[in-house]
C-alpha cells in the first residue's frame, strides 16, 4: 500500500507500527498514551500532542518527507493547493468542478484569498496567471506579472521553499539587480549538505545557472561577483560538490579580474578540461555549453570585467531553532501575529506556546500554523533544530565517520562512546533504530581499527532492512551505511529497494542519494575484485542519474568506469584524485578516504597507488 495514500496522520504512523511489527504495548510505552488514547489517535478521533508526535516518528523511523503529503492533506490547506498548483494540477474548488480551465482555477485562488485573506492564494493566482500568457506566447503580458508578484515577494526579508518554487518556472523574466536583490532572501539550505535524511532537490542549480546567465548576459560583472560570493557564503559550500564547482569558477573569475586577460583564459581552459572528465553522460554537455556562455560573454568585454569593483562579502545568518525559525518567518514575511493565529485559527496563547516550543501542543496547531506562514514540512526538514531521536544519532555517527575519511583521525574511542549511547537509549526506548545504528558502528570501528568488520552485524542489519516491505528515509540511510560490507548480489537488492522506495514519498530517486548507494556499490565490487561487478555499478549509475547536476554521481561513475578499464587505470585514478583535488578537495578527502579505509587490503592496490 503507498503511504501517500493515506488519508489521515493517525492512518499513516498505525500502517508504519504494522510494517514495524511492534508491538501495541511498546507503543504505548514510547509514546506515552493510554490503549484508548492511541486507538483513538489512529483513528483520527483526537490530536498528537508535538510531543507525542516527535516520539511517534523517532519511534516508527518515519520523516517529513515521508509524512509531507498526508500533513498537507489533512491539516495545510495553503501548502496543498501550492504544491497542486506548482505542479500544473487541478486545485481547489477547480478540481471538484472537473472542469481544469486555467482561468477557473485563477478564480478560485482569488476566491479563496477573499475568503481567508492570505496572501499565498493571491499570490498562486499570479502564478497561474504568468504561466498562461507564457504558453500564449505573450510574453509581455508574462513579464508583467510576473515583476508584479517578484515585486510583492521581494517586500519578504526572508523566503521560505514556497516563494523560492513560485519564481523558479520563470527564472528568465528576471534581470541582474533582480537577482542581487533575491539572493539574500533565499534559505540557506538551498547549497546546505543535509540530504543525508531528507532530499535536496531544491533549487541551488536553478539559481546559480540563472543568476550568472543574466547577469554575465547584461555584462554586469559586478553581478556576477555579487552572485559568485553568494554562493561562497553560504554554509557547507565547501563541503558539498557543486557549490564546490562554483566557488572554483569564482576563483576562476578572480584570475582574470586581478590578472592578465590570457591568465584567466588559460585557468578557465583547465576548469573546463576537468568539467569534461566528469559529465559524460547523455545530456551532459549542458553543463558544458552553460560555462562556456558563462565565459564568453565575460571575456567578451574583459577591460569593464578588470575594473568592476569587488562587493562586499554578504554577512552569514545564525543557525535558528525551529521556534526561532518560526517567529523568524513570520517577521520576515511582515506579518502580525493578529494575521497568523486568524488564519491558522489558533489563540495568541497557542501561537506563544508553539514558538516556545512547549512539546503540549497539539500538533494540528503546529501545522495549521505553518500553513498561515507558507512554509512547508520540507523546510522544516531542512532546518538544524529538527534532528531529535534516532535521526539525531544518524547525524553524529555521520559526522564521527567524516572525520575517519576527510581528516584521517583515529575516531575508535569516539565509535566506543557512540555504541554505549546507542545500546543505553536502545535499553530506554526499545527503538529498534539505535539498536541498528550501534550494530553499524561496530562494523565500522571493527573496519577502521584494522580488523575484519563482523559479519554477523553485518548480516544482523541487512536482515532488518531486508525484511522491511518499504523503507523510510531512515531505513534508507542505513542502507548507504551498509551497503560497502555487504556481498555484491545482496548490496545491488538493497540498493534498487531504497531507489524504489522514492516514488512512494513523491520524491526523485537520483536527490535522495543515489550517488552515495552508488559509492557503497562500488566499495562492494572493489572488494570482491570482479571487473563485471564494477561495469554493473556503472551502468547502474548511468541509469539512476537523471539529473545532470548530481556531480558526486559523476565522479562515482568515472571512478566505476576506471576500475573497470584495463587501460592504466592507476593513472586515471591519479588524474581523478588530481581533478578533484582541484575542484572539491575537502570532497575528495572523503572519497578517497572510503576506497583507502573500507576496502579490504587485497583489493585496494589501485587506491593505494592513485
Amino acid at each position: 500500500m503507498d503511504i501517500t495514500n493515506e488519508s489521515t496522520l493517525g492512518g499513516v504512523l498505525n500502517l508504519y507500527q504494522q510494517r514495524r511489527q511492534l508491538p501495541l504495548a511498546t507503543v504505548y510505552q514510547q509514546l506515552q498514551v493510554s490503549r484508548a488514547t492511541y486507538q483513538r489517535l489512529k483513528h483520527n478521533q483526537t490530536e498528537f500532542s508535538a510531543g507525542s508526535f516527535h516520539r511517534a516518528i523517532s519511534m516508527l523511523r518515519v520523516g517529513y518527507p515521508e509524512l509531507a503529503p498526508t500533513i498537507r492533506e489533512q491539516y495545510m490547506p495553503i501548502m496543498e493547493t501550492a504544491n497542486a498548483v506548482l505542479h500544473g494540477l487541478p486545485a481547489g474548488k477547480t478540481a471538484q468542478h472537473g472542469s481544469g480551465q486555467p482561468h477557473s482555477q485563477e478564480a478560485d485562488l482569488l476566491q479563496d484569498y477573499l475568503a481567508t485573506k492570505n496572501s499565498a492564494y493571491a499570490q498562486l493566482s499570479h502564478f497561474v496567471r504568468i504561466g498562461e500568457a507564457r504558453k500564449r506566447s505573450d510574453v509581455a503580458g508574462a513579464r508583467a506579472g510576473f515583476g508584479y508578484l517578484c515585486t510583492e515577494l521581494l517586500t519578504y526579508d526572508q523566503w521560505s521553499l514556497f516563494e523560492v518554487a513560485l519564481i523558479l518556472p520563470y527564472v528568465e523574466y528576471l534581470s541582474a539587480t533582480d537577482w542581487v536583490t533575491l539572493l539574500p532572501r533565499l534559505p540557506d539550505y538551498l547549497c546546505s549538505d543535509v540530504s543525508l535524511l531528507s532530499p535536496r532537490y531544491i533549487a541551488y542549480t536553478e539559481v546559480m545557472m540563472g543568476a550568472l546567465e543574466a547577469a554575465a548576459t547584461a555584462h554586469d560583472y559586478p553581478a556576477v561577483m555579487t552572485i559568485l560570493r553568494w554562493s561562497d557564503a553560504q554554509p557547507d559550500t565547501q563541503a558539498t560538490f557543486l557549490p564546490a564547482l562554483f566557488h572554483r569558477f569564482s576563483l576562476v573569475f578572480d584570475t582574470l579580474v586581478c590578472q592578465e586577460a590570457e591568465a584567466g583564459t588559460a585557468a578557465f581552459n583547465h576548469f573546463l578540461t576537468v568539467l569534461k572528465h566528469f559529465w559524460q553522460l547523455p545530456g551532459d554537455e549542458v553543463w558544458i555549453q552553460f560555462f562556456r556562455r558563462l565565459w564568453y560573454a565575460i571575456s567578451e568585454s574583459w577591460p569593464a570585467v578588470s575594473n568592476a569593483p569587488l562587493p562586499r562579502p554578504l554577512p552569514p545568518r545564525q543557525a535558528l531553532t525551529i521556534p526561532d525559525y518560526l517567529e523568524t518567518m513570520r517577521r520576515a514575511k511582515k506579518m502580525t501575529i493578529a494575521d497568523v493565529t486568524r488564519q491558522a485559527d489558533i489563540s495568541f496563547s497557542t501561537y506563544h506556546r508553539i514558538v516556545q516550543d512547549n512539546q503540549g501542543v497539539k500538533v494540528d496547531a503546529v501545522f495549521r500554523l505553518l500553513d498561515a506562514l507558507r512554509i512547508d514540512p520540507l523546510d522544516i526538514t531542512l532546518q538544524p533544530g529538527w534532528y531529535e531521536y534516532v535521526y539525531g544519532a544518524a547525524i553524529q555517527l555521520t559526522e564521527i565517520l567524516g572525520q575517519a575519511f576527510r581528516d584521517n583521525l583515529d575516531v575508535t574511542s569516539a565509535l566506543d562512546k557512540f555504541q554505549l549511547q546507542m545500546t543505553t537509549a536502545y535499553q530506554r526506548t526499545q527503538n529498534e533504530g539505535y539498536a541498528q545504528l550501534n550494530a553499524v558502528a561496530g562494523m565500522y570501528r571493527a573496519r577502521l581499527s584494522g580488523q575484519v568488520s563482523s559479519a554477523i552485524q553485518t548480516a544482523n542489519v541487512a536482515g532488518y532492512l531486508g525484511q522491511l516491505e518499504s523503507l523510510s528515509e531512515f531505513d534508507a540511510v542505513l542502507v548507504r551505511f551498509v551497503l560497502p560490507f555487504l556481498p555484491f548480489s545482496d548490496a545491488c537488492q538493497l540498493a534498487d529497494k531504497a531507489v524504489a522506495n522514492r516514488s512512494q514519498v513523491a520524491l526523485p530517486a537520483s536527490i535522495a542519494g543515489v550517488a552515495v548507494l552508488g559509492l557503497g556499490l562500488l566499495v562492494s565490487a572493489v572488494r570482491t575484485g570482479k571487473a563485471a561487478d564494477m561495469i554493473t555499478v556503472k551502468e547502474w549509475l548511468a541509469e539512476q542519474l537523471v539529473r545532470r547536476d548530481d556531480f558526486v554521481g559523476r565522479v562515482v561513475y568515472r571512478w566505476a568506469t576506471i576500475l573497470s578499464s584495463d587501460d592504466q587505470p592507476n593513472v586515471q585514478i591519479e588524474q581523478l584524485y588530481a581533478d578533484l583535488l582541484y575542484v572539491a578537495p575537502r570532497e575528495r578527502n572523503v572519497l578517497a578516504g572510503i576506497m583507502r579505509r573500507l576496502c579490504a587490503e587485497e583489493q585496494q592496490k589501485p587506491c593505494e597507488e592513485a
